[in-house]
């Protein structure tokens, strides 16, 4: 319902359109807004609606600059659902994908309007969390962590309960990049898998 833009038609001379080339027009708007959704459906994963890696790192580039000229912190969490591929392996890929939504669900809950969520991998998201210093998005990422491990759905008569390991770094000085954070945040999360899992690192 927004305003995106205007289509400028001029002449040497006014005059008023007639029927057919009003028709025209509104053919053509209909072909940019085409443009636009597909534009928009290209950067999102389909099953949960979140940002792609790809439109995840472009808009996350865009987070780092903005903060590296505010002076403001950021922090990522890379997470990603342990032991996912059972749920597939067992229950099937509609089941999964009700896992996905789920997680999606509850950190979409902890997270404000200005934070960016995506889907990176098959069962790894990310969350940059923007002005947000170290112990808040600890808290942030221990919330989501606690409630993903008791979240109901649909395996609570099985011996199947979704789980979360996670990896936490915040923007460095040094970072000159996206994926410098991105990196280190991926590093942490190895790490947190390499513990035992269903922990931030």
């Amino acid at each position: 319902g927004h305003n995106l833009g205007t289509l400028c038609v001029t002449d040497r001379q006014p005059r008023q359109l007639d029927a057919h080339q009003q028709a025209l027009l509104r053919l053509m708007a209909d072909l940019v807004m085409r443009e636009l959704e597909l534009r928009r459906l290209s950067a999102l994963c389909p099953v949960t609606g979140l940002y792609n890696r790809a439109s995840f790192f472009q808009q996350g580039q865009q987070e780092l600059q903005q903060a590296r000229a505010a002076g403001t912190s950021l922090a990522l969490l890379n997470f990603d659902i342990d032991d996912f591929r059972q749920v597939n392996n067992r229950w099937g890929h509609l089941a999964g994908d009700q896992v996905l939504l789920d997680v999606c669900r509850i950190a979409r809950q902890h997270i404000r309007p200005q934070d960016l969520i995506g889907r990176i991998g098959d069962e790894e998201f990310a969350l940059l969390l923007v002005d947000c210093n170290a112990d808040q998005a600890l808290a942030i990422a221990e919330a989501i962590r606690t409630d993903v491990s008791a979240m109901p759905g649909v395996f609570h008569h099985s011996d199947y309960q979704p789980q979360i390991s996670g990896g936490l770094t915040t923007l460095a000085a040094g970072d000159q990049s996206f994926a410098d954070l991105f990196y280190r945040a991926d590093q942490a999360l190895y790490l947190a898998k390499g513990n035992g899992r269903n922990q931030i690192a």
